[in-house]
């Protein structure tokens, strides 16, 4: 009996120092993250600069633009110009890991689709890296990197 004690105590020692070094995040921030990149994807492809740019942190960072004034711009533009409110941005197969209880690193797979046309065709794919943060407002990116895949001729 005293060496199942042991193992059990060595047991939970262990996942003591698991959870230490790798933290885990709850099933509410999981939902909640995946609300964030839902909402990344909504507020951009309806022309709602400012709603996209609260998916960030103050001072957050999308490729090279930084701060929530630049990020605003860099919206309003992309929600101007000849595309705008025919593209729907799309993620799949997202994988985050908690870094710590409030911070997480995230990716998912890309797909921008132009729906002004029949039928609706991709315009690019990539992989978004992310650096996120759970703040007094809910979760938000710190840092979103996206990495477009190069373009390939049809044949």
């Amino acid at each position: 009996m005293r060496t199942l004690s042991c193992a059990v105590l060595a047991l939970v020692m262990r996942a003591t120092v698991s959870y230490a070094e790798n933290p885990v995040l709850t099933t509410q921030d999981h939902i909640d993250i995946q609300y964030l990149y839902a909402q990344y994807n909504q507020t951009v492809d309806s022309g709602d600069p400012e709603g996209w740019a609260d998916t960030f942190t103050a001072d957050g960072v999308f490729n090279t633009t930084k701060g929530r004034a630049a990020l605003v711009k860099t919206a309003t533009g992309s929600t101007t110009g000849p595309n705008a409110g025919r593209t729907r941005h799309m993620n799949m197969s997202l994988i985050v890991k908690g870094t710590s209880p409030t911070t997480a690193t995230g990716r998912v797979y890309m797909m921008l689709m132009d729906h002004g046309v029949t039928p609706p065709v991709p315009v690019m794919t990539g992989v978004y890296e992310d650096e996120l943060v759970k703040t007094a407002e809910g979760w938000r990116f710190t840092r979103r990197t996206l990495k477009t895949d190069p373009r390939v001729a049809a044949k």
